[in-house]
């Protein structure tokens, strides 16, 4: 049998949701303006409306049972998507306010923009703090939609109607060997034979492929099934100090270099094949893009990268 939305009280959903982010009765009394007592009353009633559970008390917290932590997506995103609908209660001080914002970002773009990116925060908001993960294992749509992430950073773009995208920058792809190579430290441009006869080195991606944006080589199976690989890392900076200690090569976005300075004495030569430009995407989810905190992150990002 349906239940009536009409004899559901939907602010259990606003408990439920502050539950599942910091499992503390207290806390959530703290945050949601409320006593404990009436927290505790609205998790009886959500556990009657959902027969369930929901958080078993264990040890000084309540954890989230399998069911809580299925439904928890839906209300958090119904949640969000009901708050987008509705005027901004109050503007966002960045001077003042205190956000722990989130950001998911690719292997090669971590060493290139999180220095920057850190650094200006905390001009610009000196009371908030950047994590940065690179969990490429993870589905970043999932990631997104969950809220454990606010901008996930992409050589692609997310085509989807839940999530929008912006390019925040474009890129060259170089050719990099240490400054004393034996056979390419005199050479102002480096050959296809020069490529392949060279060991190469790369960045993996979880799944084992190598982490370059396909339509950055034109030919680009013609060309990366010639090479040699010596040498594979999920690392860009294991990879640069791998070449940096080797004979091996690498192709590499420019600004990797630029951004780094104790990796400045590399040899980059332009590639001896066609290349397109690297494309740079932030990508965020719809239902949290009208947040003040979210728009001036988004804001800020962009600005920075482009600046950069």
């Amino acid at each position: 049998m349906s239940v009536n939305l009409r004899k559901v009280d939907l602010n259990l959903l606003n408990v439920f949701a502050e539950l599942i982010q910091d499992p503390h009765l207290t806390n959530t009394a703290k945050r949601l303006n409320m006593t404990q007592p009436a927290v505790s009353m609205a998790l009886q009633r959500l556990r009657s409306l959902y027969n369930d559970s929901l958080f078993v008390r264990e040890g000084r917290t309540m954890k989230p049972t399998v069911k809580a932590l299925e439904i928890a997506p839906t209300i958090i995103d119904a949640l969000s998507l009901i708050k987008s609908t509705l005027p901004d209660s109050q503007k966002f001080n960045p001077l003042t306010s205190k956000i722990n914002f989130r950001m998911n970002i690719f292997n090669y773009a971590e060493p290139i923009l999180a220095v920057d990116f850190v650094e200006q925060l905390q001009i610009a908001s000196p009371n908030s703090a950047l994590f940065i993960s690179s969990e490429y294992i993870i589905d970043p749509e999932k990631l997104l939609r969950d809220r454990r992430t606010d901008i996930h950073v992409d050589y692609k773009s997310i085509v989807h109607p839940d999530f929008n995208y912006q390019e925040i920058s474009r890129d060259h792809l170089v050719v990099i060997a240490r400054i004393d190579h034996p056979r390419l430290k005199d050479k102002s441009t480096i050959t296809m034979a020069d490529l392949i006869e060279e060991k190469h080195a790369i960045v993996i991606s979880p799944d084992g492929s190598e982490f370059l944006p396909v339509n950055a080589i034109k030919n680009h199976s013609e060309i990366t099934q010639n090479r040699q690989i010596g040498y594979r890392s999920s690392s860009a900076l294991g990879v640069l100090s791998m070449i940096s200690k080797s004979d091996m090569i690498t192709l590499a976005p420019q600004h990797l270099l630029k951004s780094l300075n104790e990796f400045s004495d590399f040899l980059q030569f332009p590639p001896p094949f066609p290349c397109n430009e690297i494309v740079t995407y932030i990508n965020w989810y719809v239902g949290v893009q009208h947040e003040p905190s979210h728009r001036w992150f988004k804001e800020f990002m962009i600005k920075i990268s482009k600046d950069y």
